[in-house]
């Protein structure tokens, strides 16, 4: 880690496993002054195991009482979410910080739509695209 002093941590707690180990995950900073994101990572009296450093695998063990391989197939299952409807996803665009004020023209839309004009934008917060009327 480049900057300890910086480092972020989350969803810190003791393994169920060994309670003599942590876990949790860890935001550091690379050479451009830039956070990486959240990574897991375990301490324990051996030190700090992370993804790329220490044998994760084997603290993945020590701290679960299995490794990610031992778990069968049928036990995991993902999570289904409902799929949104247009106008939901349309609904959700329109409360996204838009660039403001008269000179906010032309600009690139959070889903990538290029705003050109005031009729792209309010064709785009009603209908998810510049298109009149949605396109129809």
């Amino acid at each position: 880690m480049l900057d300890p002093n910086a480092a972020q941590f989350r969803d810190l707690s003791h393994c169920p496993a060994d309670q003599l180990m942590i876990t949790g995950e860890v935001n550091g900073k690379n050479s451009y002054g830039a956070y990486t994101g959240f990574k897991p990572f375990f301490y324990a009296d051996s030190g700090v195991v992370d993804l790329d450093h220490g044998d994760f695998s084997a603290a993945l063990k020590r701290c679960y009482g299995h490794d990610a391989n031992d778990v069968a197939p049928d036990t995991l299952e993902a999570p289904t979410l409902p799929e949104a409807s247009e106008s939901t996803k349309v609904a959700d665009q329109a409360h996204v910080d838009l660039p403001k004020g008269p000179n906010r023209f032309p600009y690139v839309a959070p889903d990538g739509v290029d705003i050109r004009n005031a009729t792209d934008e309010a064709n785009w917060k009603k209908y998810g695209t510049t298109d009149p009327d949605g396109g129809e």
